[in-house]
């Protein structure tokens, strides 16, 4: 067998195990995604109904961070495709192009340093059973099937473009594609914005033709995100995703809490640091400083963010990246070992510290913990609401994805990514809570008369008094005014989280078996400090 051949069976043997990896993770997850994902399917359902992409009917607001993913659901439900499997097929095969990308990538970056070798490097499957290993990739592939994946998949291939053998031979086809693939990914995820703009100073610094080159790299850029920023304005009326108004702020929590989450991924993803800073930078800068800087200046921007809730979801972007910069380097190392036996050894521990790594410290740690069973939960919820609740009924919730999208009803998302009022004018935390759930306005909720709260803990929680981890809710039980006017709501056969009905809704009380109200009619949180006068129980 010939060595390119060996090379390319690596390559299958990577994707086939992270695929099964991922199968594993998914089939513990209970074949659910995360929660948030299921937004785009609500807001594809209602597109493909004809009323537009929309959170509730009767509002415009851009309660998601990518139109690319949502589009994309929107076309796979319209072929008949059931909601949920449209985003593991998105996730799935974004997964998988993800790690043919990063094999190009690695080896199109390989012929710099040797181009005679460059077939025949070990730089390519490094940089997959790098990334392959991962964690945080298996989770993301098909358990959280989120954007982020297809964003990774999509911005790899943009740089894959860029990097033609020399500057000189990216000519204006390729140019025009490559800058319409780096406008397309901003439009999986914004903030690979950054990653377009350096890849137009790229261009400017190079020999010859440079504003030529920008120009046609440029315009299909500027087409595809002005496209949809005009869009945006015309449909939602608003510059910027509600999503940014409802999760940014900016303060040293924020920094402080996201240079944490930072310092957390390089820790776990430490051989993939110390590969990318062994890179022959000396020599390599002016050909491939993109790529540092771009990580550089993206790690900034999460900083200033503050990190994400959902452990490192926001680095997937930009692991392939890294992991065929840590490739380069490793590659370098290891061809300054003679001995073959030092040079396995080496490549199994680099893997074995990511994969134990990020099994115990990164995504991997939901699925094998009782975690997992949350968004079941969400499921059994959103079971009881359709058969308990009237099809208007108004629902207050803080979980904004699964339940919104299982019953398709009025829905008052308590923490504003999808409502207008609460993200923009909501009161704000940042830092002092999980990350975007730290803007609400409990206040406006109530006044809103909701049918139904539907709370993130579980009833036994509640009924013990355990202050909620989440700041509005926590707010939300310690209130005579709630618990006057909202009743707790105990079913019997499901597992859900905590339900919350409102007294006077005597059309709703109908609808419900006596038997799992009418014991909790009197019942008030302990986290109340003065109980209020509750109405006696109807009749």
């Amino acid at each position: 067998m010939t060595n390119s051949r060996r090379l390319l069976w690596i390559l299958l043997v990577a994707v086939l195990l992270a695929l099964g990896v991922s199968l594993y993770y998914a089939s513990r997850f209970h074949w659910n995604s995360a929660d948030d994902a299921y937004m785009f399917l609500r807001y594809a359902r209602h597109w493909l109904q004809g009323h537009g992409p929309t959170y509730n009917l009767d509002t415009h607001v851009e309660g998601y961070t990518s139109f690319a993913w949502m589009a994309l659901c929107t076309a796979l439900m319209g072929l008949g495709v059931t909601g949920p499997l449209a985003l593991k097929l998105l996730a799935g095969l974004s997964g998988a192009a993800a790690l043919a990308l990063t094999w190009l990538l690695a080896r199109r970056l390989s012929d710099d340093a040797d181009p005679a070798h460059s077939k025949h490097s070990w730089a390519p499957p490094l940089a997959v059973g790098l990334l392959a290993v991962h964690g945080s990739y298996h989770f993301w592939q098909l358990t959280g099937a989120m954007a982020v994946i297809g964003a990774a998949a999509v911005s790899t291939a943009a740089w894959l473009l860029l990097y033609s053998r020399k500057r000189e031979e990216l000519g204006p086809a390729r140019l025009i594609i490559t800058g319409a693939v780096f406008g397309t990914a901003v439009l999986f995820r914004p903030e690979t914005a950054l990653f377009t703009a350096l890849a137009g100073l790229y261009l400017v610094l190079g020999p010859r033709g440079r504003w030529r080159r920008l120009l046609l790299f440029s315009l299909p850029a500027a087409l595809i995100v002005g496209g949809h920023l005009v869009f945006r304005l015309s449909y939602y009326g608003e510059w910027l995703p509600n999503t940014f108004y409802a999760k940014t702020g900016f303060d040293g929590r924020l920094l402080s809490r996201g240079l944490s989450d930072l310092v957390s991924f390089l820790l776990v993803s430490l051989p993939l640091v110390v590969g990318a800073a062994c890179v022959k930078w000396k020599h390599r800068w002016k050909r491939l400083w993109p790529l540092p800087v771009s990580l550089l200046l993206y790690w900034l921007y999460l900083i200033t963010v503050g990190g994400d809730w959902m452990v490192f979801r926001l680095q997937i972007t930009i692991l392939p990246v890294l992991a065929v910069m840590a490739s380069l380097g490793w590659t370098r190392v290891l061809a300054r070992i003679n001995k073959r036996a030092l040079r396995g050894i080496i490549v199994a521990a680099l893997i074995s510290i990511i994969a134990v790594g990020s099994l115990l410290f990164a995504e991997p740690r939901i699925v094998f913990s009782d975690r997992r069973h949350y968004n079941q939960h969400l499921h059994n919820t959103a079971d009881y609401l359709e058969r308990h609740s009237a099809a208007d009924a108004l629902i207050a919730l803080t979980s904004s994805g699964a339940i919104p999208f299982l019953i398709d009803r009025p829905i008052l998302d308590l923490v504003g990514i999808a409502d207008h009022h609460i993200a923009h004018d909501g009161l704000s935390l940042t830092g002092l809570g999980m990350p975007g759930h730290e803007r609400y306005d409990n206040d406006y909720a109530l006044t809103r008369e909701p049918d139904w709260f539907v709370l993130n803990p579980y009833p036994a929680e509640v009924r013990l008094g355990i202050r909620p981890a989440l700041i509005h809710e926590a707010d939300l039980l310690r209130r005579p005014e709630f618990w006057r006017e909202y009743h707790f709501v105990q079913p019997e056969a499901s597992i859900t989280i905590s339900l919350f009905h409102r007294r006077d809704d005597l059309a709703g009380l109908a609808l419900l078996d006596p038997d799992q109200w009418r014991p909790w009619w009197d019942f008030v949180s302990p986290l109340v400090e003065r109980p209020p006068e509750l109405p006696p129980p109807p009749r």
